[in-house]
């Protein structure tokens, strides 16, 4: 069976994961597999990497008793205990990195179902602390340990004396006498604490795995790791912390993500599904985000959604995370993700009433900690406001790339082909959709840092110009307002959300917070150009005033919500703005028109030094 599923997963370049190994012959087809650059990962339970048919045939550690164990329903497992030198391959693929973590689905069982004859037993070692204790043997002996991990920049490569282990922690005090009920980060029953799981999907059982250490300096979207290296949890999953808001209220429940404190702005997403999406959004950076939908993680993280190559938000707040989510895709849990970006997240509280809160209140910073609740209030007075921060300048490119399909982002080296729409966006915190979107419409994108001098970007012969949506108050960002000025008028140019405000202000317009802003895939848009409602996605705390607007510039949209403004054009200059975000992702997508009308509009105007 492993041989036919390796075979497979070579065939169809597929990912594969093998449960329970056992044999030195299936070790030696994962080793040899791996070797060949098959995506093939692999666990052992920790009585395979002790115990004995011997043994059990032999009794316990008494070589004479022969056969005092041989049908002991205690030693009916699945797999079946197998031969010395069975163990010897699975502590040895444990050492060399072939088996990639020790891991237990083990339940507890009930003594019923192992007080009974051999045929009617479960299969499973009785009593909960039995796969610690046996995983400690070796351990113990030196054969393997816990505190080294494998450091290896390639998953597939290992690295000979690195050890991979993914520990299963239980405890060992309280009452032991039966085994109990297992709850998750919860108590056994009989007085034991707490109890640590560390899953395949935890970092500490994922180090030196391709998902694991990938680098995030130089890469596309897919790129899974960013940040400085994590250490493995020394703690348990969960543990109590609060939500503080600087209204004086304070929400109590258990952490998830990053074991740290976080702090940010509270804003609410109202969005049931693309939560991988709004993580990754630069416009979010400085803000923590609360989902208003109650599960959050059931389809997991995969390396297709990304919109930024990190997370962005400084924290994250739900009803509940999902430990367990089911998708073809998915590579890792929302716990896992938030670990590896060094996130913090709180779930279990009620997502209702802080909606409600803010609301009513208005967005406000907060404090997700571990700490006391009046320190943590006492804290909030020493965090700087949100409405302060120039965030554009953290979340910005740092140099110019062009995009070629995510794939990897470097400087232009070859002049495009004749004929092809050249298109500038200036990155103020771009999201990778609008780039896949212009790209997939034929055109050139070119990403500029949202610095660049309108010179240099001119002198980069452009036809069109895309102002990206980013994150913070438009009023912190004179300079890049003043620089739009001198670009007006010399390029088509289209706003996405604070590319429509900083376009709005370097013509003279007036920008102003919302109370709560807008976050969320359901809000309703009217195009006053062409008459239709479309539902649309927006992400913004900031929206411009329809008083006063300067010669020239009129209302195009709309939100039938508040009636605020959600777009902009030019009657005698080839601009158009949207508050809302045109690309999605998350969805609904039926807005992806303006990019057509967008290049429409480049077509019609004269190019600027390239001819179309």
């Amino acid at each position: 069976m492993v041989a036919r599923d390796i075979a497979l997963a070579e065939l169809t370049g597929g990912r594969l994961h093998v449960a329970h190994l056992s044999s030195a012959g299936s070790v030696s087809m994962v080793r040899q597999a791996k070797d060949r650059g098959i995506r093939v990962t692999a666990e052992v339970c920790p009585h395979h990497v002790w115990l004995t048919d011997e043994w059990a045939l032999g009794g316990k550690g008494d070589a004479n008793a022969t056969g005092a164990m041989a049908y002991d329903t205690t030693t009916k497992v699945y797999p079946p205990l197998r031969s010395h030198e069975d163990v010897a391959a699975c502590l040895a693929g444990l050492v060399d990195g072939t088996i990639d973590c020790v891991a237990t689905d083990h339940a507890p069982h009930e003594r019923a179902s192992k007080e009974c004859t051999y045929n009617d037993a479960a299969f499973g070692i009785s009593v909960l602390e039995t796969a610690l204790g046996t995983l400690m043997a070796p351990v113990h002996r030196g054969s393997i340990d816990f505190d080294h991990h494998d450091r290896a920049a390639d998953g597939g490569a290992r690295t000979g004396a690195g050890r991979r282990i993914c520990t299963v922690c239980f405890p060992v005090a309280g009452n032991a006498r039966r085994p109990g009920d297992l709850r998750p980060a919860g108590a056994l029953d009989g007085g034991c604490e707490r109890v640590c799981v560390h899953g395949p999907q935890h970092p500490a059982g994922r180090r030196g795995t391709a998902r694991a250490r990938r680098r995030d300096d130089g890469g596309g979207p897919d790129r899974i790791r960013g940040g400085n290296p994590v250490e493995p949890r020394s703690t348990c999953m969960t543990r109590p912390v609060h939500l503080a808001l600087e209204d004086g209220s304070v929400f109590t429940g258990e952490s998830f993500g990053a074991q740290r404190d976080g702090w940010g702005e509270v804003v609410f997403n109202t969005t049931m599904t693309g939560y991988q999406e709004v993580l990754t959004d630069p416009s979010y950076a400085g803000q923590m985000v609360a989902f208003t939908y109650p599960l959050v993680g059931n389809y997991g993280i995969n390396r297709r959604d990304f919109e930024s190559r990190r997370i962005q938000v400084s924290g994250l707040i739900v009803r509940q995370h999902c430990d367990l989510p089911s998708h073809a895709s998915s590579d890792m849990t929302l716990d896992a993700f938030l670990w590896e970006y060094n996130i913090p997240g709180i779930s279990g509280i009620d997502t209702r009433a802080l909606t409600r809160r803010l609301r009513t209140r208005g967005v406000m910073t907060g404090l997700i900690t571990a700490d006391e609740p009046d320190n943590a209030l006492r804290r909030l007075a020493e965090i700087p406001r949100y409405d302060d921060l120039d965030l554009v300048s953290t979340v910005t490119t740092p140099g110019v790339y062009s995009w070629d399909n995510g794939e990897h982002e470097g400087y232009p080296t070859t002049p495009p082909p004749a004929g092809v729409r050249r298109i500038l966006v200036t990155d103020a915190g771009v999201k990778y959709n609008i780039l896949r979107l212009l790209q997939s419409r034929g055109c050139e994108v070119i990403t500029v840092p949202a610095y660049t001098p309108a010179e240099d970007m001119l002198a980069m012969q452009p036809n069109g110009v895309l102002l990206s949506p980013g994150p913070g108050d438009p009023v912190l960002l004179g300079d890049i307002v003043s620089n739009l000025g001198k670009l007006i008028g010399q390029v088509p140019i289209m706003g996405i959300c604070l590319g429509h405000q900083l376009a709005a202000r370097a013509l003279g317009a007036e920008t102003y917070k919302l109370k709560f802003g807008h976050r969320g895939g359901n809000h309703p848009v009217k195009d006053l150009i062409s008459e239709q409602v479309h539902i649309t996605a927006q992400n913004h705390g900031y929206a411009v005033s329809a008083d006063n607007l300067p010669a020239g510039l009129e209302v195009s949209h709309i939100n039938l919500n508040d009636y605020t403004v959600e777009g902009l054009r030019h009657r005698d200059l080839p601009l158009f703005t949207i508050q809302y975000h045109s690309e999605a992702s998350p969805g609904p997508r039926d807005n992806e028109y303006l990019f057509d009308r967008f290049l429409a509009m480049v077509d019609d105007a004269k190019p600027a030094g390239r001819v179309v």
